[in-house]
């Protein structure tokens, strides 16, 4: 009987499925948003690795979690603290579901524990939530059950709904039936399958608008290998792992329409890969390359019922939002892998599963507009493209500019420098910039990146000036353009690089600033008169010219003993032989000095593997000398005439060299029977007037590039960044990463930064010296960068004393303090003079004491080349770095 009636039954049932469908059923949606929630909504999310861990839910309560409960890892161990004084134990389950944890009889609070290989907590509250759907029961005659349930955005599972029926029809698609007629069609058992049907009693356009297609894909991830397949909007990938996706694989099924899903990866080091279709393989595999983003279209009439939806987990910013039909989705130039992707059909027209803003992120790009005379505002253009006119003598007024693609948090503020206004106030994000319906030109830029963009880029920069055409590329704030020229700017050129990427172009000369403003000061005296006055000064002018030619004096003013010599730059005479105190030093001396030996075999202290040392006599004194910093064997002689002239050769109408006083020990090199003795002069010897006069006359430097600094106004700024001197700075012993010390005594005293930092250079070999490494003096050690106090005949000792007067405790403040006498004493006038010496020429020569006072004096050094050696580093700089110069050129009758 029962078989008699079940065609029938069948068909009845399909006839009324059909007509049902269009009014009131539908598919069971396997992947659809809905925005239901619970009380089970917020809970804790927690990554666990096995270690003890604590987790604070407020000031009183505590859970410590001490550790797996069993070998599958599917328990956890803990305990509940703060609510009375004793621990209560706990047994947290791991599950994909939610579980309660009750903490007292008033309080419990919702969880979910994963198995990690990193330790994380977060408070989640669930505020996207998906339903999906299992097939629990699929029999062979066409009917089946799926348990739908719902899951958040963690694919924690926060809700269990109920059971749904289905019936397969001829077209293998799947209709919604009660409960009760599932019965019916299985009560029949000896039917494997829903018999044919009548079609005209079945609407079968019906049946295809609502049968629910699917989409399944499987991504290949770092160290995993390809995961299992996954449908409908269900997370492939990992999440809180690191993991890049490598490669995927995506296709349709259950399709009711004709048409395929084709797809396209970016992929690290190849870009956009070749569109592949239907289940094939988009990536790489094996070749430990990230997935950057990804395209998925649907084809045929697919395309026309539905849509395709995907959004991704991407390195630093997580989920970003949907993208659809062939967007992109994830980031492009930005060097982020994919860790994990969900994947929806959604029916053409309704709703995307979320947020849709953001979906991909690509290169940071820089958007511009220039206000051109004659032509308004032009149209925006972008990363590196010219704005404004080339060849038409055309200024630029104004500008906007802002930055688009932000992958990062920040902002791009710029300012102009305007005729006759000079520089603006800065302004940001697409403000404008300069002058509008004014007619005044701009002549130069400063852009700067801030906040995170600044740390990942940097801005480059050119202009197009009046006169000079394209400029190099600035950056980061430098000036573009010119300055003091009256030249306009006439177009501009911007460009974002990856922080420490190569810049677009040359970076030599972006910005001119006049390189040369020369002023004459004339002097009431000849130069020869000048000269006549140096040659007579109290200290006669010296030089290093000679520093190898022979000094001879005559013989008969010598007593003659056996000897040594120094062999060492700075070496100090003690009173006895022990290094381990310096309150037994009693002079330090130079290169060459001569002594007497009273004793060759001394023992003292061990330095350079040897304790032997010294017993000497040095001006009247007994004192000790460690071996390997003298030498002995020599032949010396004690000056007996009040003062021995020392000259250039062996008669007496030679040039004089110097003289030593009476009971100076002289080193005698060569002994002639004649009565001339070859003596050790050392480098420092009184200069010829045809010496002098080299250096004294301002025509032979004026027009030499680098001499002519001599004439620099040193109360005048460079403007030079604290960057450059540093660079230059590098590698220089005590001075390295002193560039803001010389930039805080310029601005401090009104001092050339560049000047103070060439001059620190000189004094210092280079930040070697001795005082400038630092000395100890009363206990402190002290610095000393300019050699102040510190004499020729007290070079330690009495610079030592001065930095000690000073307060000059850290090279910083040598560098500071040492600024304040330069500046004080000489460039400010401030000495007994009441002269202004404010160029290195000034302070080597002082011409205005020559012109009024008729006498040499006050004069910075006895070097004759001293104002010449001071410029080597400066124009070593300026070619860096071009600053302007002011010059004031000496001019004498």
């Amino acid at each position: 009987m029962v078989q008699k009636i079940f065609p029938l039954l069948i068909c009845s049932l399909l006839m009324s499925l059909s007509f049902l469908s269009n009014i009131q059923m539908g598919y069971a949606s396997e992947n659809s948003q809905t925005n239901e929630t619970n009380a089970e909504s917020s809970y804790y999310l927690i990554h666990y690795n096995g270690e003890k861990q604590e987790i604070g839910f407020n000031e009183e309560t505590k859970l410590l979690l001490t550790g797996w409960a069993d070998d599958a890892k599917s328990t956890v161990s803990g305990a509940i603290s703060g609510i009375t004084n004793d621990q209560e134990e706990k047994i947290l389950q791991v599950s994909q579901g939610l579980n309660e944890l009750p903490i007292t009889e008033n309080m419990s609070i919702y969880y979910r524990v994963i198995v990690s290989g990193e330790y994380k907590t977060e408070l989640v509250t669930s505020l996207e939530l998906n339903e999906h759907s299992t097939v629990i029961e699929k029999n062979e005659n066409g009917t089946s059950i799926e348990e739908q349930y719902t899951i958040d955005q963690y694919d924690t599972l926060i809700k269990n709904h109920e059971l749904v029926y289905y019936v397969t029809d001829e077209n293998s698609q799947k209709i919604m039936i009660t409960s009760e007629e599932y019965d019916v069609i299985n009560a029949v058992k000896e039917t494997t399958s829903v018999p044919a049907v009548n079609q005209s009693s079945v609407d079968t356009e019906s049946i295809k608008a609502t049968a629910m297609p699917s989409v399944v894909y499987s991504t290949h991830v770092q160290n995993y290998g390809w995961l299992s397949t996954v449908s409908d909007g269900k997370m492939s990938g990992t999440s809180g792992e690191s993991k890049r996706m490598e490669a995927i694989k995506i296709s349709l099924k259950n399709s009711p329409y004709s048409g395929d899903i084709t797809y396209k990866t970016h992929v690290q080091n190849y870009g956009w890969l070749s569109p592949v279709s239907n289940g094939a393989l988009s990536g790489t595999s094996g070749e430990s390359k990230r997935m950057e983003a990804i395209q998925i279209n649907l084809t045929g009439d697919m395309a026309q019922y539905y849509d395709i939806y995907y959004r991704v987990h991407a390195q630093t910013y997580g989920w970003l939002g949907w993208a659809k039909n062939g967007q992109s989705a994830g980031t492009q130039g930005l060097s982020k892998r994919l860790e994990a992707i969900e994947v929806v059909l959604v029916q053409k027209g309704a709703s995307a599963p979320g947020a849709t803003d953001q979906a991909f992120i690509l290169d940071p790009s820089v958007s511009y507009t220039t206000h051109v005379q004659g032509y308004g505002w032009l149209k925006p253009v972008s990363d590196g493209k010219m704005s404004g006119t080339s060849g038409q003598s055309k200024r630029l007024e104004a500008i906007k500019i802002s930055l688009k693609n932000l992958p990062y948090s920040g902002a791009i503020t710029y300012k102009t420098h305007i005729e006759k206004y000079g520089w603006l106030h800065a302004v940001s994000n697409g403000a404008l910039s300069g002058t509008s319906g004014e007619s005044k030109r701009m002549e130069a830029i400063q852009l700067s990146l801030t906040g995170e963009m600044a740390k990942y880029y940097d801005i480059y920069y050119r202009v197009h000036a009046q006169t000079y055409g394209w400029l190099d590329w600035a950056k980061n704030g430098q000036s573009a353009g010119t300055e003091a020229l009256s030249k306009r700017l006439e177009a501009i050129e911007i460009v974002l690089v990856e922080k420490g990427g190569t810049a677009p172009g040359a970076t030599t000369r972006p910005f001119v600033k006049p390189s040369l403003i020369s002023t004459n000061i004339h002097y009431n005296l000849t130069l020869n008169e000048a000269l006549n006055m140096q040659m007579k000064a109290s200290t006669a002018p010296q030089t290093d010219k000679y520093r190898n030619d022979p000094g001879y004096v005559s013989s008969q003013y010598l007593e003659m003993y056996d000897g040594g010599s120094i062999t060492g730059t700075s070496v100090n005479l003690r009173t006895s032989p022990i290094l381990t105190s310096d309150d037994n030093i009693a002079v330090n001396v130079g290169l060459g000095t001569a002594f007497l030996v009273l004793d060759k075999n001394v023992t003292g202290d061990v330095f350079s593997d040897s304790t032997l040392w010294y017993k000497i006599e040095y001006k009247g004194q007994v004192l000790y000398v460690h071996s390997s910093l003298s030498k002995i064997h020599s032949r010396v002689g004690r000056v007996t005439a009040d003062q021995l002239v020392i000259r250039a050769e062996k008669n007496a109408t030679s040039h004089v060299y110097g003289s030593a006083p009476k009971g100076t020990l002289l080193t005698v090199l060569e002994e002639d029977p004649i009565g001339w003795f070859r003596v050790g002069v050392g480098a420092w010897r009184n200069a010829k007037a045809a010496d002098v006069q080299a250096f004294l006359n301002p025509i032979n430097f004026i027009n030499d590039e680098k001499q002519r600094l001599q004439f620099m106004n040193l109360t005048k700024p460079s403007d030079v960044p604290v960057s450059t001197l540093d660079k230059y700075l590098s590698g220089k012993g005590i001075l390295a990463n002193q560039g803001k010390a010389f930039i805080d005594a310029g601005n401090i005293y009104g001092i050339n930064e560049v000047y103070l930092m060439a001059h620190t250079l000189l004094e210092t070999g280079h930040g070697t010296s001795t005082l400038a490494k630092g000395v100890l003096y009363n206990g402190k050690t002290v610095y000393n960068m300019y050699g102040i106090g510190a004499y020729d005949a007290c070079p330690l000792e009495c610079g030592a004393k001065t930095a000690y007067e000073k307060g000059w405790f850290t090279p910083y403040q040598a560098i500071v303090g040492g600024a304040a006498f330069i500046s004080d004493k000489y460039l400010r006038g401030n000495n007994s003079y009441n002269i202004v010496q404010n160029t290195l020429y000034e302070m080597r020569w002082n011409p205005e004491m020559l012109s009024t006072n008729k006498v040499a004096g006050h004069q910075y050094a006895t070097d004759i080349g001293w104002a010449a050696k001071q410029v080597n580093t400066m124009y070593e700089l300026y070619k860096l770095e071009p600053y302007t110069i002011y010059l004031e050129i000496p001019v004498y009758k």
